[in-house]
Parts: structure tokens; C-alpha cells; sequence
């Protein structure tokens, strides 16, 4: 895995470990001693990088942040057509999943764990912003009569994001199929956009 912020292949290791234990027995059953054992590395060694393990967690989920932002800037453009953007979100979800999975499962279980707040305020904080765009966007789209005119922007937002999210977990955390997560999205995209956005020939 290469990080956003071109950190070291020993904190490359220690990140995935964390992001995997983490993931798998719950924030507070995992020990600084385990996510040593596991990459290798000694105590003075992951503390060079991290102060404690709440510091290892908070800058976990930083760096899934600044990837999906990575990511989305990738696949999402104001120039693009509406249709091109639904279908850049798919996109963004498909790499995400296949470039990170660890990371990928590790936020989506971090939002059920018993976690410090400030870990728990970031993910608020970077859930609500992801939404406040999307919802503004199809606002701005609705504006320009790209979408039908008795939708609302705030419930269109949330069924988009939130039937993505829904499948994304089904295919991904408890089947991992990835393959089939996609097809069923590019099929949902259709369906969604015959019945809200009004395409121009």
C-alpha cells in the first residue's frame, strides 16, 4: 500500500496491521504489543511514529480521508455530466475497495466500535461534509433542470449514497465480491436516473 502522504514501508506496515486488527477485534481489545508483534517492529519503533495507539487510530482514519479525497477528486468533476459523476462515484468506490481494502473495511467498522471521541467527531465531521457536496451538487443540477423538479436534493443524496453504501457492505465486508458490486451499481445508476434526471439530447 502506498499512503497519501508518502509515509515510510515501516509505517506502511504498522498502518495496515492497526487498520486489520482494528477491523477485526475492536479498537480496545488490541494492544500496542500485538500491532508490534504483527509488523515486526519494537514499541520505541511505533512510537517514533505514533504517540499512542489513540494517535495510531486518528491518523488512520486521517489517512482514509485524504485517500478517499484523493480518489474522489479522481473520478468527480464539476465539468463533468451528472450521469458521468453517478457513475465517477461507482468508480471511486470500486478503486477504494480494490487499492485498500483494509483500509476500506476498517472504515466501515470504525463507526460501530468503541472508539476515543475525537476519532468518533472526525468521521461525523468527514460524513457530513462528503454529503453536504453531494447534496449541493444536486442541488445545483436540479437548478439548471437536470433533475426532475418535485425531488428533493437532500433525500436524493441520501438514497444514492445510502443504497451504494448498503450494497458496498454486502459485497465487499461479507462476500468480497467486487465484481458483482459493480454491475449491480452500474444497473442501479440506470434505474436511478430514468426515474430523477431528466437527460437532454
Amino acid at each position: 500500500m502506498i499512503l497519501s502522504n508518502e509515509a515510510s514501508e515501516t509505517k506502511n506496515k504498522i498502518f495496515n496491521v492497526a487498520a486489520e486488527l482494528f477491523t477485526k477485534n475492536g479498537y480496545d481489545s488490541v494492544s500496542v504489543r500485538e500491532i508490534c508483534e504483527k509488523s515486526g517492529v519494537t514499541k520505541p519503533v511505533l512510537y517514533y511514529y505514533f504517540k499512542d495507539k489513540e494517535n495510531l487510530i486518528l491518523d488512520l482514519v486521517n489517512e482514509t480521508k485524504n485517500l478517499s479525497k484523493i480518489l474522489q477528486a479522481k473520478y468527480i468533476h464539476p465539468e463533468s455530466s451528472l450521469r458521468e459523476n453517478l457513475e465517477g462515484i461507482i468508480k471511486f468506490y470500486v478503486e477504494f475497495a480494490s487499492k485498500y481494502p483494509e483500509f476500506v473495511r476498517f472504515s466501515a467498522f470504525v463507526q460501530f466500535m468503541s472508539v476515543p471521541e475525537k476519532v468518533r467527531e472526525i468521521k461525523f465531521k468527514a460524513n457530513e461534509e462528503m454529503m453536504g457536496l453531494f447534496i449541493t451538487y444536486l442541488n445545483s443540477e436540479k437548478e439548471k433542470g437536470n433533475i426532475i423538479h418535485e425531488a428533493d436534493p437532500e433525500l436524493l443524496a441520501v438514497n444514492y449514497i445510502g443504497t451504494i453504501i448498503m450494497f458496498f457492505t454486502k459485497y465487499l465486508l461479507y462476500l468480497n465480491d467486487l465484481e458483482t458490486f459493480e454491475k449491480k451499481m452500474y444497473k442501479f445508476v440506470d434505474m436511478w436516473t430514468k426515474q430523477f434526471v431528466i437527460e437532454k439530447s
